[in-house]
């Protein structure tokens, strides 16, 4: 009995002649667009109001109208239509902005950044400085002090009478009244030292109560509205397939 030979060299070679032509006439439909949105990372965009997709350098679309919308966090949706020419290229260029929305955010955002500082590190601030006078004070007062110990000292061991009735008109009066205005001083700056400390724990007491505002970014919520359509069962998330250049 003889065998039978299958030749299917030809006949493999024109399928895939016939297949890589088809390719060819269905590559031959479609139109690039290049994506140069920024921020770049950041952005995302709807096809047709059916596909999501994220930061894509380029798309091989068919022929025709195709509607992209994108968004970046914080940032004003972009809606645009593009009319795609098989064979060709187009280049989509957009800085998307930000959402006034947002920008008032951050302006209210600063303001109560600067309010807990205020309340936080201006008392702080005063508490260190009247702290340091304090200090100084003190040593000031202690050695107005020394000085009159060591001026009544001379005024009780001397026994020249002019020196005595010198002292006792001049060296000792100026001595005490030194001693009392260091001392009104220290009073002074110990006292606002203390007030200033209490106002410190004070502010951070406020500070921590200070509302730090919020922000819920509504195009964000928008964006994701453009692929979900509800149903009997209370939605569908439409997807699809685009062939993304690498």
């Amino acid at each position: 009995m003889k065998k039978r030979h299958h030749h299917h060299g030809p006949r493999a070679l024109l399928t895939g002649a016939l297949i890589t032509t088809a390719a060819l006439a269905a590559s031959a439909q479609e139109g690039e667009v290049r994506i140069l949105v920024q921020p770049w990372k950041q952005t995302e965009f709807v096809l047709d109001g059916a596909q999501r997709m994220g930061a894509t350098p380029a798309l091989l679309l068919p022929e025709g109208p195709h509607n992209l919308v994108f968004w970046a966090p914080h940032c004003s949706l972009w809606d645009t239509t593009v009319a795609v020419k098989a064979g060709e290229r187009i280049e989509l260029r957009k800085v998307l902005k930000r959402t006034p929305e947002y920008l008032a955010h951050e302006r209210d955002l600063a303001k109560a950044s600067f309010k807990k500082a205020a309340l936080r590190y201006i008392p702080l601030t005063a508490t260190i400085a009247f702290g340091a006078w304090a200090l100084a004070a003190r040593n000031k007062h202690d050695q107005a002090y020394d000085e009159l110990q060591q001026a009544a000292s001379a005024y009780h061991t001397t026994n020249s009478p002019g020196i005595i009735a010198y002292d006792k008109a001049v060296t000792l009066p100026a001595a005490k009244e030194r001693l009392q205005d260091t001392r009104n001083t220290l009073v002074l700056s110990v006292g606002l030292c203390g007030t200033a400390a209490l106002a410190t724990v004070y502010g951070f007491l406020r500070a921590a109560k200070v509302r730090t505002p919020e922000y819920q970014d509504k195009e964000k919520l928008r964006f994701e509205g453009l692929v979900f359509v509800p149903d009997a069962r209370g939605g569908m998330l439409m997807t699809g397939l685009t062939l993304p250049l690498r």
